[in-house]
């Protein structure tokens, strides 16, 4: 009744009062009328169950304006939608002051707004003091990870509801603190944060790394810097590592491996596989290297990384020929994908192949042979034009200027040559029409005047010419044949195979396409070029390690005994020449065979780099001098005929720089000159291998015979030496120096110099027979 009676109020003043007020008076008249029509209003004491912060926005008008939609609301019990509809109108409508006054509107609604206040203080306060009380019970040492969930979904809605309440406007707007029920539970709020805080660390190492979750995302406190946090731990976290499971590995990596640096992942990894071939070899009777690639296979699935297992002791080594290089029987590079994570080593051939080695097993990867083949599959010609040159026609557009200059200029004559008579209006006007003519028919004579200037009477065109190029399609092929041998040190057993591989692209070449070929560029980007080819040709062939283990594992009933080193050696050495002398019968033959000297000399390769010279002087000793071999006890050799053999220092003189090397392949022995009396002028033949340039041979004569200072200056006696004008470089040292079929000195040393030619010195066969007499 009071709402309808305050309507038909306004009606009422609507018809008879307000025509006759001005707007200002009008506004007044309607703000007393609703400050006194709410006096007797009774608020609800309840709130409606429908109420929430969604606010139905209406049109408005000096009939129903935003006050009356906050009274209507609280009426009703909408306090929340009063709230939100107060914070909305605030700045243009309920902080405006009203007409003729200085109050503001807002203070029209008191009891209204004093409402809603109330209502959302005990709202709140009902909700902060239960979490209160919640947060009270958790007021025990320790607070066991059970109760974790429930402290952080009550502090997730403390800080929730203290969003919330700061939301309404109209709780905070005339107030400069909070209510004590807010800053009551913030301080409970905080106190139990600080505690975990300051206990995290002791928390963390009671956890249960290992449940499948993170202990960062059911802690209550949030940990800023959780990467750091780990790394801080992480003592604790190895120790408890390695008492776990595999499965347990896999947990922990899986739930921290966002926050776990790449080292320590690696070592999880390693650790992971450790434990696997542990508890799988109690309770299978498979080969151990198999349950190592069985358990790093299971790791990589899992997301574990690794690293050189060294602990597995899996060592991996290169040792391909150097003949086969240096002959060029290896064509490109073979890269070998270490795709499991094992010590990877590179060795030479020799007698120490495996001193260094603690591993279980080895792995010895050699290249027997990676050629190309190039095939070109057919030819075809392309046709093709180039510009040839230029020549002069005349332009379209020069006898198209003329015709339009002539025309304007008619035109412009025509309006010149108009008559108009005289003494009227109609000649004045015709005289005034004939001006503007005039003046348009002159601009357009500059116009087409202009045009003709700039258009040239002829114009150049190219001349193309026809011509064909060729393009070739080129098939290139790459082979590649390895031996392999894995050792099991200690069951004592080896294993040998080898396999095949290739790789195939077909290439289209242009050739002969010429500079000025109106297409040249876009055939150079649809063709391929010979660097193209040379790309492919120059890049290695990969072949995968676990390829070669699994090979091993699935043959495992076929290894043999492992006898020796020497044993394995001799045998890789054999498949080695084997291949070698297949090779080399498909080879063109470039060296001589009429000269049986080369049959006793060989090439000495150090593994420590450099390269010199021996010769036999006992079907399984060699001779060389000391500095070829320095700092090394075994030695890879090959002889003239391509044969690949290694050898052992067995003796040797620093004084006269001679050393014994007992050799594996047998060879042909030099006969030693028979007299120490040596002619002056005697023609001398030295043959090795200067600056790398294998069996050379050089002719000179006897210069001298000098007694020289050791070329290691280590006291003693003086050396004889023979001296020579015969060509002596590095890779020359250790070689023979004949007088016909007899070796009459040790070639040693060149002296060298701007002014000096011709200056070499061999160690003479006299000082030979002395080393050669003395016991080893």
């Amino acid at each position: 009744m009071g709402r309808l009676f305050i309507q038909c109020t306004l009606l009422c003043l609507w018809l008879l009062v307000l025509p006759g007020c001005n707007a200002p008076q009008v506004s007044k008249i309607m703000d007393v009328v609703k400050l006194e029509s709410k006096k007797s209003v009774v608020l609800p004491s309840t709130p409606n169950v429908n109420d929430s912060d969604d606010v139905d926005e209406r049109k408005y008008n000096i009939l129903n304006d935003q006050g009356d939609h906050l009274v209507e609301l609280v009426e009703n019990g909408y306090f929340r939608k009063a709230a939100i509809l107060y914070d909305i109108h605030y700045d243009s409508f309920f902080n405006k002051k009203i007409t003729f006054s200085d109050k503001r509107k807002k203070d029209s609604y008191p009891k209204y707004l004093e409402a809603i206040t109330n209502y959302l203080n005990s709202d709140f306060y009902n909700i902060f003091n239960k979490l209160k009380s919640n947060i009270e019970l958790y007021n025990v040492d320790p607070l066991l990870p059970l109760y974790w969930s429930d402290i952080k979904r009550d502090i997730r809605k403390i800080d929730s509801l203290k969003d919330d309440y700061l939301d309404y406007f109209i709780l905070v707007n005339d107030s400069s603190s909070r209510p004590n029920f807010v800053v009551d539970v913030d301080y409970y709020r905080n106190a139990l944060i600080d505690e975990f805080k300051y206990k995290t660390s002791y928390y963390f190492s009671d956890y249960d790394l290992f449940n499948g979750f993170s202990f960062f995302d059911e802690y209550p406190y949030d940990i800023p810097e959780k990467s750091n946090f780990i790394e801080g731990n992480y003592d604790s976290i190895r120790l408890k590592l390695k008492e776990c499971s595999c499965d347990q590995l896999a947990s922990f990596y899986d739930t921290y491996d966002n926050h776990i640096g790449a080292g320590e992942s690696r070592l999880i990894g390693n650790l992971f596989v450790e434990k696997y071939v542990e508890v799988e070899s109690n309770i299978t009777e498979k080969n151990e290297l198999l349950l190592l690639l069985e358990g790093i296979d299971i790791a990589k699935n899992k997301g574990l990384l690794m690293n050189d297992m060294k602990n597995n002791q899996v060592s991996f080594i290169e040792a391909t020929s150097k003949t086969l290089i240096n002959e060029g029987y290896i064509e490109f590079p073979v890269s070998v994908e270490v795709d499991i994570p094992f010590e990877h080593k590179e060795a030479d051939l020799n007698g120490s192949l495996l001193n260094d080695i603690i591993s279980k097993f080895v792995i010895i990867f050699d290249v027997s042979q990676a050629s190309i083949k190039r095939r070109i599959l057919g030819k075809d010609d392309v046709a093709s034009q180039f510009l040839s040159g230029y020549r002069q026609e005349e332009n379209p557009s020069y006898r198209q200027a003329i015709v339009d200059l002539r025309k304007v200029e008619r035109g412009l004559a025509s309006a010149q040559g108009t008559s108009c008579g005289s003494g009227n209006w109609g000649a004045v006007a015709c005289e005034l029409l004939k001006g503007i003519s005039i003046g348009g028919w002159q601009n357009k004579l500059k116009v087409a005047n202009q045009a003709y200037i700039n258009t040239p009477q002829n114009v150049q065109k190219e001349i193309h010419k026809s011509y064909n190029f060729n393009v070739s399609n080129v098939d290139v092929t790459k082979s590649m044949t390895v031996n392999y041998y894995i050792i099991d040190r200690d069951n004592g057993n080896f294993y040998n195979s080898n396999f095949d591989t290739s790789e195939n692209k077909s290439f289209q070449i242009a050739y002969s396409i010429r500079d000025d070929d109106t297409r040249s560029y876009y055939y150079k980007s649809e063709y391929d070029s010979e660097d193209d080819i040379e790309s492919f040709e120059d890049s290695s062939i990969s072949v995968t390690l676990s390829d070669l283990m699994r090979d091993y594992v699935s043959n495992i009933d076929k290894t043999e005994k492992f006898k020796s080193e020497k044993h394995l050696i001799s045998k890789m050495l054999k498949d080695k020449n084997t291949i070698l002398a297949n090779n080399k019968k498909e080879k063109i033959i470039m060296k001589p065979l009429n000269d049986d000297r080369f049959d006793s000399v060989v090439v000495i390769y150090n593994p420590n780099g450099g390269l010199g010279t021996g010769f036999y002087v006992e079907p399984n000793l060699i001779l060389t001098n000391y500095h070829v071999v320095e700092g090394t006890k075994f030695l890879e050799m090959k002889l003239y005929n391509g044969l690949e053999t290694f050898g052992k220092i067995v003796k040797s003189d620093v004084r006269l720089d001679l050393a014994l090397i007992r050799v594996e392949a047998r060879g042909k022995v030099v006969e030693l000159y028979d007299s120490n009396s040596i002619a002056l002028g005697e023609e001398v033949v030295a043959i090795g291998h200067p600056k790398g340039l294998e069996f050379s041979i050089t002719r000179g004569i006897v210069s001298a015979i000098r007694e020289r200072e050791s070329v290691y200056a280590v006291g003693g006696k003086k050396v004889t030496f023979i001296q020579t004008d015969a060509a002596i470089n590095p890779g020359n040292s250790g070689g023979p120096l004949f007088i016909g079929d007899k070796v009459i000195g040790v070639n040693n040393q060149k002296m060298v110099a701007n002014s000096i030619e011709g200056l070499g010195f061999a160690v003479h066969c006299g000082e030979v027979k002395q080393f050669l007499k003395e016991d080893f």
